[in-house]
């Protein structure tokens, strides 16, 4: 059976998947993995239903690859070949094989653990990215709603002080007219109240 580590290799493989089936001897299971969702978790998921068979699809549906779960490629044996007999008997012999089985589970499981961090590790980077885009396309609008409202509060400003300067403009072009209409009937007056002369004077 095909481990979760090596179900996560095959799911991190290019061109990513955005619909994975598994063909199991109940059915056909469809799982959707979201661009922000953990790869680990989906591993252990897929690996809890045990399918028999994995297969990848892009967004038209179209096949990208499939596994078999139980042709065991790619997996670590755990089981070390047997020597021949003639070596059993040599103790030496003995001791180095069960040196190097022990070396080769020491190996997987290390290798198996560093990129499980790894994975993880990656996730979370993708994951913080996400969420700090969004928070940046959130200041960003909150940032332009701003120049926006300090750009109208700007231009109501500048017509409030337009219409009180045509105003004053106005009201002073009223006032100098009705100062030229005052001086013109008082000069008008005085002419009347001043009786013309014969340019002669009197003795």
């Amino acid at each position: 059976m095909t481990s979760a580590w090596q179900i996560r290799k095959f799911l991190l493989k290019q061109p990513r998947a955005a619909v994975v089936k598994l063909q199991s001897a109940q059915g056909t299971q469809e799982i959707k993995p979201s661009r922000t969702g953990s790869l680990s978790k989906l591993s252990d998921t897929i690996f809890a239903v045990s399918p028999d068979v994995i297969e990848l699809f892009d967004s038209d549906g179209k096949l990208l690859r499939a596994m078999r779960t139980d042709s065991g490629d790619g997996e670590i044996s755990a089981d070390t070949p047997k020597p021949p007999s003639a070596l059993v008997a040599d103790p030496e012999t003995a001791r180095l094989q069960y040196f190097s089985s022990l070396l080769a589970h020491a190996y997987e499981f290390s290798v198996s653990v560093a990129f499980n961090k790894l994975v993880d590790l990656v996730e979370r980077i993708d994951s913080r990215s996400d969420s700090l885009e969004q928070r940046l396309e959130r200041t960003e609008a909150a940032y332009r709603g701003t120049l926006l409202q300090q750009l109208r509060d700007a231009q109501e400003e500048a017509e409030e002080i337009l219409e009180t300067a045509e105003a004053e403009k106005t009201a002073g072009a009223s006032d100098a007219k009705d100062a030229f209409v005052s001086a013109l009937l008082q000069g008008n007056m005085q002419r009347v109240a001043t009786p013309p002369t014969n340019g002669k004077g009197k003795a």
